[in-house]
């Protein structure tokens, strides 16, 4: 099982509501643009994420010459699965903006924040980093909060079974 492209089009935080990381974008480039961080702090800011379809998970083991063929493993079964936003789903329960918003960027902030900090200049105290970060991310909190509507990190995964021969 891995996070994976589905036959929709649909990867993690991108199923059809806000795409997550569109939101990321649009939230470091008013950073970029109001002069908080600078164009080359902006550029220097990338997610090293890449997403495969079925068709790439897939791959290897049509390739009769290939080292995975090689040792003997077939597929059985590949599938994709979206599994819903734990707090999209409480939200829908419970219908508490502030509260989805404030359970839900904690998420977002813990795998995210190594990549928005490394964009940073190294020059900058650690202080002002902080700063920079906390605002993105009440920023984005504050977005949820006023217009939760679309908001969620779906996890789109690609599930494969394969057994060796």
């Amino acid at each position: 099982m891995n996070l994976g492209i589905d036959e929709a089009g649909r990867y993690l935080g991108a199923t059809g509501g806000v795409n997550m990381f569109d939101m990321f974008n649009t939230l470091w480039a008013e950073l970029r643009d109001d002069g908080a961080i600078t164009s080359d702090e902006y550029a220097a800011t990338n997610f090293p994420q890449c997403y495969r379809t079925v068709d790439e998970f897939a791959a290897p083991f049509s390739d009769p010459g290939g080292p995975v063929r090689g040792a003997g493993l077939v597929l059985e079964h590949v599938e994709t699965r979206v599994v819903r936003c734990p707090f999209a789903v409480a939200f829908g329960e419970h219908g508490d903006a502030a509260r989805f918003a404030r359970e839900y960027i904690p998420t977002l902030r813990s795998w995210s924040e190594a990549t928005f900090a490394a964009g940073l200049a190294p020059s900058r105290p650690g202080a002002e980093r902080r700063a920079i970060l906390d605002r993105f991310y009440d920023t984005y909190e504050l977005r949820v909060r006023t217009s939760p509507d679309g908001h969620a990190m779906d996890y789109v995964h690609c599930y494969l079974v394969a057994a060796k021969t």
